[in-house]
Protein backbone atom coordinates (compact mmCIF):
# COMPACT_ATOMS: atom_id res chain seq x y z
CA UNK A 1 0.00 0.00 0.00
CA UNK A 2 1.53 3.25 -1.15
CA UNK A 3 2.52 5.67 1.80
CA UNK A 4 -0.16 9.02 1.92
CA UNK A 5 2.25 11.85 1.63
CA UNK A 6 1.29 15.52 2.68
CA UNK A 7 3.31 18.32 2.42
CA UNK A 8 3.01 20.79 4.55
CA UNK A 9 5.52 23.59 4.13
CA UNK A 10 9.42 23.36 3.74
CA UNK A 11 10.53 27.38 4.79
CA UNK A 12 11.14 28.27 8.06
CA UNK A 13 10.77 32.13 8.11
CA UNK A 14 11.89 33.15 11.55
CA UNK A 15 15.92 32.65 12.89
CA UNK A 16 15.42 34.05 16.26
CA UNK A 17 13.76 33.35 19.07
CA UNK A 18 10.02 34.40 19.01
CA UNK A 19 6.81 34.00 20.94
CA UNK A 20 3.02 32.79 19.28
CA UNK A 21 0.14 34.76 19.61
CA UNK A 22 -2.27 33.55 21.93
CA UNK A 23 -6.17 32.31 21.17
CA UNK A 24 -7.24 31.54 24.94
CA UNK A 25 -11.01 31.88 24.64
CA UNK A 26 -11.44 28.87 26.90
CA UNK A 27 -14.12 29.27 30.00
CA UNK A 28 -13.42 30.80 33.03
CA UNK A 29 -11.96 27.94 34.31
CA UNK A 30 -8.40 27.90 32.08
CA UNK A 31 -8.47 24.46 31.91
CA UNK A 32 -6.95 24.41 28.19
CA UNK A 33 -4.42 26.86 27.56
CA UNK A 34 -1.59 27.61 24.96
CA UNK A 35 1.91 27.92 26.46
CA UNK A 36 3.38 31.79 26.55
CA UNK A 37 6.66 30.73 26.26
CA UNK A 38 9.78 31.75 24.02
CA UNK A 39 10.71 29.42 21.36
CA UNK A 40 14.04 29.08 18.93
CA UNK A 41 13.00 28.45 15.97
CA UNK A 42 15.90 27.10 14.57
CA UNK A 43 15.75 24.33 17.24
CA UNK A 44 12.68 22.88 15.74
CA UNK A 45 12.66 20.22 13.85
CA UNK A 46 12.93 20.99 10.06
CA UNK A 47 11.31 18.15 8.68
CA UNK A 48 8.87 15.67 10.48
CA UNK A 49 7.65 12.33 9.28
CA UNK A 50 4.52 10.91 11.01
CA UNK A 51 3.20 7.24 10.71
CA UNK A 52 -0.05 6.09 11.73
CA UNK A 53 -1.86 2.40 11.15
CA UNK A 54 -4.59 2.58 9.05
CA UNK A 55 -7.38 0.96 10.46
CA UNK A 56 -9.78 -1.36 8.42
CA UNK A 57 -12.93 0.03 6.25
CA UNK A 58 -11.50 3.86 7.25
CA UNK A 59 -9.92 5.66 4.08
CA UNK A 60 -9.75 8.81 5.79
CA UNK A 61 -6.97 10.39 7.65
CA UNK A 62 -7.31 9.13 11.37
CA UNK A 63 -8.55 11.99 14.56
CA UNK A 64 -5.07 11.68 15.77
CA UNK A 65 -3.51 12.85 12.69
CA UNK A 66 -6.35 15.60 12.37
CA UNK A 67 -5.13 16.62 15.34
CA UNK A 68 -1.63 16.94 15.18
CA UNK A 69 -2.09 18.85 11.90
CA UNK A 70 -4.59 21.76 13.35
CA UNK A 71 -2.22 22.03 16.20
CA UNK A 72 0.51 22.45 13.82
CA UNK A 73 -1.22 25.22 11.13
CA UNK A 74 -1.90 27.38 14.66
CA UNK A 75 1.78 27.67 14.79
CA UNK A 76 2.52 28.24 10.77
CA UNK A 77 0.42 31.80 11.22
CA UNK A 78 1.26 32.75 15.39
CA UNK A 79 4.80 31.21 14.98
CA UNK A 80 5.87 31.12 11.79
CA UNK A 81 6.92 27.88 12.21
CA UNK A 82 6.32 25.42 8.87
CA UNK A 83 8.39 21.82 9.08
CA UNK A 84 8.40 19.53 6.43
CA UNK A 85 5.55 17.29 7.58
CA UNK A 86 5.06 13.65 5.49
CA UNK A 87 2.21 11.39 6.60
CA UNK A 88 2.68 8.09 6.03
CA UNK A 89 0.28 5.18 6.47
CA UNK A 90 1.02 1.54 7.68
CA UNK A 91 -0.88 -1.28 6.64
CA UNK A 92 -0.20 -4.79 9.64
CA UNK A 93 0.16 -6.83 6.40
CA UNK A 94 2.67 -4.47 4.76
CA UNK A 95 4.64 -2.79 7.10
CA UNK A 96 6.77 -0.32 4.52
CA UNK A 97 9.18 2.18 6.18
CA UNK A 98 10.43 5.45 4.35
CA UNK A 99 14.15 4.86 4.13
CA UNK A 100 15.35 8.12 4.70
CA UNK A 101 16.06 8.83 8.65
CA UNK A 102 16.48 12.79 8.75
CA UNK A 103 14.33 14.59 10.69
CA UNK A 104 11.90 13.69 14.02
CA UNK A 105 9.94 10.33 12.94
CA UNK A 106 6.41 10.10 15.24
CA UNK A 107 4.66 6.80 15.50
CA UNK A 108 0.88 6.77 16.21
CA UNK A 109 -0.18 3.53 17.66
CA UNK A 110 -3.70 4.68 19.20
CA UNK A 111 -6.00 1.53 19.09
CA UNK A 112 -7.67 -1.11 21.06
CA UNK A 113 -6.12 -3.30 18.91
CA UNK A 114 -2.53 -5.38 18.95
CA UNK A 115 -1.81 -7.78 16.54
CA UNK A 116 1.37 -9.78 16.25
CA UNK A 117 1.55 -8.38 12.31
CA UNK A 118 1.24 -4.84 14.32
CA UNK A 119 3.99 -5.08 17.22
CA UNK A 120 6.61 -7.09 14.09
CA UNK A 121 5.84 -3.34 12.19
CA UNK A 122 6.51 -1.35 14.90
CA UNK A 123 9.80 -2.97 16.14
CA UNK A 124 11.15 -1.73 12.85
CA UNK A 125 11.29 1.69 14.07
CA UNK A 126 14.53 2.80 16.08
CA UNK A 127 13.83 2.56 19.98
CA UNK A 128 16.27 5.66 20.47
CA UNK A 129 15.06 8.40 17.73
CA UNK A 130 11.45 7.75 17.47
CA UNK A 131 8.49 9.55 19.26
CA UNK A 132 5.76 7.06 20.24
CA UNK A 133 2.33 7.80 21.00
CA UNK A 134 0.23 5.32 22.46
CA UNK A 135 -3.30 5.04 24.43
CA UNK A 136 -1.82 1.73 25.99
CA UNK A 137 1.60 0.49 27.40
CA UNK A 138 5.23 1.80 25.99
CA UNK A 139 6.95 -0.54 24.05
CA UNK A 140 10.84 0.36 25.05
CA UNK A 141 10.55 3.52 22.95
CA UNK A 142 12.68 5.91 25.12
CA UNK A 143 10.43 9.07 23.71
CA UNK A 144 7.09 8.18 24.20
CA UNK A 145 3.60 9.78 25.28
CA UNK A 146 1.09 7.52 26.94
CA UNK A 147 -2.40 8.63 27.12
CA UNK A 148 -4.31 5.86 29.01
CA UNK A 149 -6.62 5.95 31.55
CA UNK A 150 -4.09 4.36 34.19
CA UNK A 151 -4.11 8.54 35.68
CA UNK A 152 -7.64 8.88 35.16
CA UNK A 153 -8.41 6.47 37.20
CA UNK A 154 -5.83 6.98 40.27
CA UNK A 155 -7.00 10.28 40.35
CA UNK A 156 -10.68 10.36 40.56
CA UNK A 157 -9.91 7.15 43.52
CA UNK A 158 -7.81 9.31 45.49
CA UNK A 159 -10.25 12.10 45.45
CA UNK A 160 -13.14 9.96 46.93
CA UNK A 161 -13.31 10.54 51.08
CA UNK A 162 -12.18 8.79 54.21
CA UNK A 163 -16.29 8.47 55.16
CA UNK A 164 -17.73 7.02 51.91
CA UNK A 165 -16.71 3.24 51.93
CA UNK A 166 -18.74 0.92 50.44
CA UNK A 167 -19.38 1.06 46.76
CA UNK A 168 -21.61 -0.55 44.23
CA UNK A 169 -19.08 -0.88 41.21
CA UNK A 170 -20.49 -1.11 37.59
CA UNK A 171 -18.81 -1.91 34.49
CA UNK A 172 -19.95 -3.13 30.83
CA UNK A 173 -19.81 -6.15 28.81
CA UNK A 174 -17.83 -5.08 26.48
CA UNK A 175 -14.50 -3.89 29.10
CA UNK A 176 -14.12 -5.16 32.48
CA UNK A 177 -12.34 -2.86 34.70
CA UNK A 178 -10.61 -4.75 37.16
CA UNK A 179 -7.90 -2.26 37.42
CA UNK A 180 -10.55 0.47 39.32
CA UNK A 181 -11.33 -2.68 41.68
CA UNK A 182 -8.19 -3.44 42.72
CA UNK A 183 -7.51 0.43 43.37
CA UNK A 184 -10.64 0.71 45.20
CA UNK A 185 -9.65 -1.71 47.31
CA UNK A 186 -6.06 -0.58 47.75
CA UNK A 187 -7.58 2.83 48.96
CA UNK A 188 -9.50 0.53 51.86
CA UNK A 189 -13.34 0.80 49.72
CA UNK A 190 -15.42 -2.61 50.18
CA UNK A 191 -17.01 -3.23 47.25
CA UNK A 192 -20.75 -4.26 48.04
CA UNK A 193 -22.22 -4.76 44.71
CA UNK A 194 -20.48 -5.20 41.69
CA UNK A 195 -22.77 -5.41 38.56
CA UNK A 196 -22.01 -5.64 34.73
CA UNK A 197 -24.57 -2.79 33.41
CA UNK A 198 -26.04 -3.05 29.53
CA UNK A 199 -28.18 -1.09 27.89
CA UNK A 200 -30.78 -3.63 27.30
CA UNK A 201 -31.33 -4.20 31.19
CA UNK A 202 -34.36 -2.53 32.56
CA UNK A 203 -32.58 0.51 34.39
CA UNK A 204 -35.25 1.28 37.17
CA UNK A 205 -35.74 -2.64 37.94
CA UNK A 206 -31.69 -3.20 38.44
CA UNK A 207 -32.03 -0.25 40.66
CA UNK A 208 -34.32 -1.81 42.48
CA UNK A 209 -32.96 -5.13 43.05
CA UNK A 210 -29.76 -3.26 43.96
CA UNK A 211 -31.08 -1.16 46.20
CA UNK A 212 -33.89 -3.95 47.78
CA UNK A 213 -36.83 -1.38 47.43
CA UNK A 214 -38.53 -3.52 46.04
CA UNK A 215 -38.40 -5.86 49.06
CA UNK A 216 -39.40 -3.08 50.89
CA UNK A 217 -42.72 -3.05 48.61
CA UNK A 218 -43.04 -6.89 49.26
CA UNK A 219 -43.41 -6.28 52.90
CA UNK A 220 -46.03 -3.85 52.43
CA UNK A 221 -48.10 -6.18 50.38
CA UNK A 222 -47.60 -8.98 52.74
CA UNK A 223 -48.68 -7.00 55.65
CA UNK A 224 -51.49 -5.47 54.29
CA UNK A 225 -52.81 -8.40 53.17
CA UNK A 226 -52.31 -9.94 56.51
CA UNK A 227 -54.19 -7.23 58.36
CA UNK A 228 -56.81 -6.39 55.28
CA UNK A 229 -56.00 -2.89 55.15
CA UNK A 230 -53.94 -1.02 52.40
CA UNK A 231 -50.44 0.29 54.34
CA UNK A 232 -49.25 3.52 53.22
CA UNK A 233 -45.56 4.08 53.51
CA UNK A 234 -42.52 4.99 51.47
CA UNK A 235 -39.87 2.11 50.02
CA UNK A 236 -36.93 1.60 52.05
CA UNK A 237 -33.52 0.91 50.57
CA UNK A 238 -30.88 -1.07 52.03
CA UNK A 239 -27.97 1.36 54.45
CA UNK A 240 -25.03 -0.92 53.87
CA UNK A 241 -24.09 1.15 50.99
CA UNK A 242 -22.94 5.14 50.45
CA UNK A 243 -21.27 5.29 46.71
CA UNK A 244 -21.67 3.83 43.19
CA UNK A 245 -18.52 3.86 41.08
CA UNK A 246 -19.44 3.60 37.43
CA UNK A 247 -16.79 2.45 34.93
CA UNK A 248 -19.18 3.05 31.76
CA UNK A 249 -19.18 5.58 29.17
CA UNK A 250 -21.65 8.78 29.44
CA UNK A 251 -24.06 7.79 27.60
CA UNK A 252 -24.81 4.90 29.82
CA UNK A 253 -24.20 6.90 32.91
CA UNK A 254 -26.89 9.55 31.80
CA UNK A 255 -29.37 6.17 32.20
CA UNK A 256 -27.66 4.88 35.38
CA UNK A 257 -27.82 8.25 37.43
CA UNK A 258 -31.86 9.63 37.27
CA UNK A 259 -32.53 5.61 37.56
CA UNK A 260 -30.66 5.45 40.79
CA UNK A 261 -31.99 8.99 41.93
CA UNK A 262 -35.97 7.81 41.15
CA UNK A 263 -35.39 4.48 43.13
CA UNK A 264 -33.16 5.74 46.05
CA UNK A 265 -34.57 7.61 48.94
CA UNK A 266 -31.02 9.49 49.94
CA UNK A 267 -28.45 11.17 47.88
CA UNK A 268 -25.81 8.47 46.78
CA UNK A 269 -22.21 10.06 46.07
CA UNK A 270 -21.65 8.73 42.37
CA UNK A 271 -18.19 8.72 40.51
CA UNK A 272 -18.03 8.13 37.20
CA UNK A 273 -14.82 6.99 35.50
CA UNK A 274 -15.57 7.03 31.13
CA UNK A 275 -14.87 4.14 29.83
CA UNK A 276 -13.21 5.99 26.62
CA UNK A 277 -15.20 3.33 24.53
CA UNK A 278 -17.05 6.06 23.28
CA UNK A 279 -16.27 9.70 22.26
CA UNK A 280 -19.11 11.35 23.69
CA UNK A 281 -18.47 14.21 25.40
CA UNK A 282 -20.22 16.04 28.33
CA UNK A 283 -22.54 19.07 28.05
CA UNK A 284 -22.85 22.51 29.75
CA UNK A 285 -25.46 21.70 32.19
CA UNK A 286 -25.61 17.83 31.98
CA UNK A 287 -28.90 17.67 33.78
CA UNK A 288 -28.56 13.81 33.90
CA UNK A 289 -25.52 13.56 35.83
CA UNK A 290 -25.78 16.37 38.28
CA UNK A 291 -23.92 16.20 41.11
CA UNK A 292 -21.81 13.11 40.17
CA UNK A 293 -18.12 13.65 40.32
CA UNK A 294 -15.94 12.31 37.33
CA UNK A 295 -12.72 12.40 35.54
CA UNK A 296 -12.08 12.17 31.81
CA UNK A 297 -9.75 14.20 29.20
CA UNK A 298 -10.25 18.13 29.34
CA UNK A 299 -11.39 17.72 25.55
CA UNK A 300 -14.20 15.49 26.17
CA UNK A 301 -15.10 18.10 29.41
CA UNK A 302 -18.05 20.58 29.55
CA UNK A 303 -15.61 23.45 28.71
CA UNK A 304 -15.26 25.93 25.54
CA UNK A 305 -12.56 24.72 23.38
CA UNK A 306 -10.53 27.27 21.73
CA UNK A 307 -11.58 29.07 18.60
CA UNK A 308 -9.26 27.52 16.37
CA UNK A 309 -10.02 23.92 17.62
CA UNK A 310 -13.21 22.54 15.70
CA UNK A 311 -16.00 21.58 18.05
CA UNK A 312 -16.86 18.52 15.71
CA UNK A 313 -13.68 17.01 15.44
CA UNK A 314 -14.02 16.65 19.96
CA UNK A 315 -12.61 13.62 20.74
CA UNK A 316 -10.02 11.44 22.60
CA UNK A 317 -7.78 10.97 20.11
CA UNK A 318 -8.13 14.51 18.31
CA UNK A 319 -6.49 15.58 21.72
CA UNK A 320 -3.60 13.65 21.79
CA UNK A 321 -2.56 14.30 17.92
CA UNK A 322 -3.14 17.82 18.71
CA UNK A 323 -0.93 17.74 22.16
CA UNK A 324 1.93 15.31 20.58
CA UNK A 325 2.78 18.58 18.54
CA UNK A 326 2.59 21.11 21.53
CA UNK A 327 4.97 18.79 23.01
CA UNK A 328 7.35 18.45 19.80
CA UNK A 329 7.54 22.48 20.11
CA UNK A 330 8.02 22.16 23.80
CA UNK A 331 10.93 19.39 23.81
CA UNK A 332 13.16 21.11 21.02
CA UNK A 333 12.29 25.06 20.72
CA UNK A 334 11.18 26.32 24.31
CA UNK A 335 13.41 28.77 25.76
CA UNK A 336 12.57 27.37 29.76
CA UNK A 337 9.73 25.25 30.68
CA UNK A 338 11.08 24.43 34.30
CA UNK A 339 8.64 24.10 36.62
CA UNK A 340 6.18 24.86 33.72
CA UNK A 341 3.02 22.56 33.23
CA UNK A 342 0.97 22.63 29.82
CA UNK A 343 -2.47 22.81 30.14
CA UNK A 344 -3.60 20.38 26.82
CA UNK A 345 -6.68 18.52 25.20
CA UNK A 346 -5.59 15.32 27.35
CA UNK A 347 -4.55 17.15 30.89
CA UNK A 348 -1.25 18.82 32.47
CA UNK A 349 1.53 17.59 30.76
CA UNK A 350 4.81 18.14 31.98
CA UNK A 351 7.59 17.85 29.74
CA UNK A 352 11.36 17.40 30.35
CA UNK A 353 14.58 15.79 30.01
CA UNK A 354 13.57 12.44 31.66
CA UNK A 355 10.09 12.48 29.75
CA UNK A 356 6.51 13.48 29.18
CA UNK A 357 4.45 12.92 32.21
CA UNK A 358 0.62 13.99 32.13
CA UNK A 359 -1.82 14.33 34.97
CA UNK A 360 -5.66 14.33 34.99
CA UNK A 361 -8.33 16.05 36.43
CA UNK A 362 -11.13 15.36 38.47
CA UNK A 363 -14.45 17.62 38.23
CA UNK A 364 -18.31 18.18 39.48
CA UNK A 365 -21.38 18.40 36.94
CA UNK A 366 -23.16 21.29 38.34
CA UNK A 367 -26.34 22.95 37.60
CA UNK A 368 -24.05 25.77 36.07
CA UNK A 369 -21.88 23.87 34.17
CA UNK A 370 -18.69 22.35 35.47
CA UNK A 371 -16.46 22.44 38.92
CA UNK A 372 -12.91 21.60 38.50
CA UNK A 373 -12.36 19.98 41.88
Amino acid sequence: MKNKLLIISIVLMWSCSSNPKIDNDISQFTVIQKPELSYRVNNLPKSIKVYYFQEESYEGLPSEIEGFLVNSYFYQSNLSYRPNIEIHKLDNRDCNLSNDTKGLVILFNISFQNDLNKLECIKKFSKSNTFYISNSFNLGFNNNFIVDQSTEKQILISRIPDNLKKFVFFDTEIQGDETSMELLKEAKKEVIIQSTYSTKQNTQNLMSEILLSDRSNERKRKLSRRLSKTLAGDPRTREDIDSFFLSINVEEARIIKPALDFISEKDFDVYILNNWRKDIAYELADKDLIDTINSDLPIMMPIILPQHIPSEKRSRRFGIGYDTFEIVLLRYGAVNTRNYLYKGLTGKIDVNRSGVRRSAYVFKITEDGVDIL
